[in-house]
């Protein structure tokens, strides 16, 4: 449903209004065209996609990222330097001021090159086949009201459940103690 949204807010919203996609819960598990989603920016994080913690990313629209001016000096991000002023250069340099986290940079690239090794839509189908079993078995639990799509809707591999009169965090206690990890 994103190019539906996308195709709203385009339509709806001021002419200059800005996109900007946070696609970090969706990289790591399914295929992401960002040129079919035509937004104008689309955040990943690294370590929801197996890589180290303190980077991420943000794609953008070269013309978009090109027409913004830096946010801070430095580094390589200057193209001329005159008397009474200077030019920048274009994106993605003109927004990296300073010296960037280059073994993080380089652990998200081994991330994505293993995720891309293992192939996406290998991924994507597989947790859409674990999401259908913990739904099946889950409703299979006297008790649980299972919430939320069924079996074989598109959607992430995991489940909401209401477990009768017992309180959310009572349960995770309970199965914390029986070695199973939920959210409450």
């Amino acid at each position: 449903p994103i190019q539906a949204i996308v195709q709203l807010v385009r339509t709806k919203a001021h002419p200059g209004a800005k996109i900007l996609l946070d696609a970090c819960q969706s990289l790591p598990h399914m295929p992401v065209d960002v040129q079919s989603l035509d937004v104008d920016f689309l955040a990943g994080s690294g370590h929801k996609m197996c890589g180290p913690t303190g980077i991420g990313f943000l794609w953008g629209k070269e013309d978009v990222l090109n027409s913004l001016p830096p946010y801070m000096g430095g580094g390589e991000m200057i193209r001329d330097v005159y008397m009474d002023n200077s030019t920048y250069a274009d994106a993605p340099a003109r927004f990296e001021a300073g010296t960037p986290p280059i073994a993080q940079a380089v652990g998200l690239g081994a991330a994505i090159d293993y995720l891309e090794t293992i192939g996406m839509e290998r991924i994507h189908d597989y947790e859409m086949e674990l999401g259908d079993y913990l739904r099946r078995r889950l409703e299979d639990v006297e008790g649980i009201t299972v919430l939320g799509p069924g079996v074989g809707t598109e959607r992430a591999a995991l489940c909401a459940f209401v477990a009768g009169n017992v309180h959310p965090s009572d349960l995770s206690t309970f199965l914390d103690v029986e070695g199973v990890a939920i959210r409450a």
